[in-house]
């Protein structure tokens, strides 16, 4: 039976929309290790970029290493700040790096080598291109003499810095300083540094304005921190004045003043403790025990 004209418009029509809709595209996952997909060409020049760079700097240490012109001759060697220790002896430790390069010598094994010696305090190496090694040093500064034991138990005279360091004395270098006791070779380091500040203060209160009277002290015992002990010369006396640990010059003046009063009325004064706001302790010569004098 042939087709109606009405059939036909409508099997036209279900074929142009069945053309007309698209299915659903299928997604296909592409591998995520993909070479094909590698941005080749940011990883190209990451590449020849570290490779310059590693070829530059073998070039810059062949070139700095090979090159005469930074070898370091003695010449080239200055050293500063040297006061009273042997230059020779610290330009010796830098020998072996004569005729080395300066990119290989080893600043830091060089400046830990000069701390080494007990008179240096502090040390600086530097490279300065293209042939030099400038060395800085402090030193230590001695501000006493103490005694400590030797062999078979002899004091010998040994120096002493700020900071409570021991010192060997220098060949030829004289020093013109107090003796100080109370600070054994066996005492600890931070009982040493809180000796020493007891001693320099005094000095300090002693020397900050005139008239000074530093010169006048030729030993102080700092054994108890909080008694420095000062001994001086009047006359043909030898004297122990008990400071404490403040007011340092008012109660040296004290002293100055009345000393002469208290042996017109004590006779010979062997020690005077200071220490108290209204009474002064004369001791004669000899024991401490009994005998003192107060006023």
């Amino acid at each position: 039976m042939p087709s109606s004209p009405k059939n036909k418009r409508q099997d036209a029509s279900g074929e142009s929309e069945a053309y007309r809709r698209r299915k659903r595209p299928v997604r296909v996952r592409s591998w995520v290790f993909d070479w094909r997909n590698w941005p080749w060409q940011p990883i190209f020049f990451t590449l020849a970029f570290i490779g310059l760079g590693a070829t530059s700097v073998y070039a810059v240490n062949r070139y700095l290493g090979d090159g005469p012109r930074f070898r370091l001759a003695e010449r080239g060697l200055a050293v500063s700040g040297v006061e009273r220790l042997d230059e020779a002896a610290i330009r010796g430790i830098f020998d072996v790096d004569l005729g080395m390069s300066l990119a290989d010598i080893p600043v830091e094994e060089r400046r830990n080598a000069l701390l080494e010696i007990p008179w240096i305090a502090d040390a600086s190496v530097a490279r300065l291109w293209p042939d030099r090694i400038w060395v800085h040093i402090r030193e230590r500064q001695p501000v006493a003499f103490v005694r400590v034991p030797g062999k078979g138990g002899a004091l010998h005279a040994r120096l002493i810095d700020t900071e409570g360091v021991f010192l060997d004395p220098i060949k030829d270098v004289r020093f013109e300083l107090p003796v100080l006791d109370g600070i054994p070779a066996d005492l600890p380091a931070p009982s040493r540094k809180e000796r020493i500040a007891l001693y320099l203060r005094l000095m300090n209160a002693l020397e900050n304005e005139e008239p000074r009277y530093g010169s006048q002290v030729s030993q102080i015992d700092v054994s108890d921190p909080h008694n420095a002990k000062v001994t001086v010369a009047h006359n043909s006396d030898v004297v122990t004045l008990d400071l404490g640990d403040e007011l340092f010059r008012h109660r040296f003046e004290t002293y100055l003043k009345y000393i002469e009063t208290w042996k017109r009325q004590f006779g010979a004064v062997g020690s005077i403790d200071l220490r108290y706001e209204d009474q002064v302790v004369v001791v004669p010569p000899g024991p401490r025990e009994g005998g003192a004098q107060r006023n």
